[in-house]
């Protein structure tokens, strides 16, 4: 779930740039190396993770004593230390598994955009809400006009989402 949260944000942030820098229209694919390249580097960093845990057992091995801190290993712990270098490397054939799985990477790469869509909402109704507009005859004349704009750019948004 951490592992995915983390494609997720990374997907989000990735999205976000693209529509505020981009001129073309969303299309998920071209984000498929970018899903790929995120879960490249986690994939990586669970390897590093098994290959540092498995150091520790190694090392652990025959130490007798109690452990004076946190990362202070003794022979104790070397079952634990067995089981998160399982699950490191688990983890790591999982992501290699999705990061080959384009309709996994499709679904993802749509709840980041889902994720950066809510962000973006949610600064612009917070900016909208701290704003401070002053009505007067001019606006509410031109309140009609502003309106018809806001639909046409609304319904503009949706074409580009289908």
């Amino acid at each position: 779930m951490l592992a995915e949260y983390a494609c997720r944000l990374k997907l989000r942030n990735l999205i976000v740039i693209e529509a505020l820098t981009s001129e073309s229209s969303y299309d998920p694919r071209n984000h498929l190396a970018g899903a790929k390249s995120v879960l490249s580097q986690l994939i990586t960093e669970s390897e590093h993770a098994a290959d540092r845990l498995s150091w520790e057992i190694t090392e652990v091995e025959g130490l007798r004593g109690r452990a004076e801190h946190a990362h202070d290993y003794q022979s104790a712990d070397e079952r634990n230390l067995q089981h998160r270098s399982d699950v490191a490397v688990a983890l790591a054939h999982k992501l290699a598994e999705r990061r080959d799985d384009e309709a996994y990477l499709l679904d993802l790469i749509e709840r980041a955009r889902v994720d950066a869509w809510s962000d973006v909402s949610r600064a612009l109704q917070e900016s909208l809400d701290r704003s401070t507009i002053i009505v007067d005859d001019d606006y509410e004349r031109a309140r009609g006009e502003r309106v018809s704009e806001l639909l046409g750019d609304l319904a503009a948004l949706e074409r580009q989402q289908s």
